[in-house]
């Protein structure tokens, strides 16, 4: 049998799991804005770590009219197209893919009219 004890013990402990894990996400999060921005402006990401460095505080990192966004890079392609070209680069009917080197020349053999689609993410919106 379960005591007051007990359940206060268990909740603590799920308590701090809970810290710990968003303790951890920040963190990442964190580690992926570095990554991003240093591949993004690696002359002003020069200077902030410099700074950071001598322990100086700065605002370089990102002018008045900065953009951010992050996502997946999805690209959908619709088009019409027979069995021969499906063949020819090893799809099937109605399935999706993750593009390839191999499938390179099959944006090229399309038509230029057929319309693509960006779902899911910031990537239109950015520069």
């Amino acid at each position: 049998m379960l005591t007051n004890r007990d359940v206060n013990k268990f909740g603590r402990n799920k308590l701090h799991m809970l810290r710990l894990y968003l303790y951890v996400l920040i963190w990442r999060l964190g580690y992926t804005y570095r990554i991003i921005r240093n591949a993004l402006r690696p002359e002003i990401s020069a200077v902030v770590e410099t700074n950071m460095e001598k322990g100086r505080v700065t605002d370089t990192a990102l002018g008045e009219n900065a953009l951010f966004g992050m996502g997946n890079p999805l690209l959908d392609i619709s088009a019409v197209v027979d069995k021969d070209f499906l063949d020819k680069y090893g799809l099937k009917p109605n399935d999706q893919i993750l593009a390839e080197d191999k499938h390179k020349a099959m944006a090229a053999a399309l038509d230029l009219e057929v319309p693509k689609h960006g779902h899911g993410t910031p990537m239109p919106y950015a520069p």
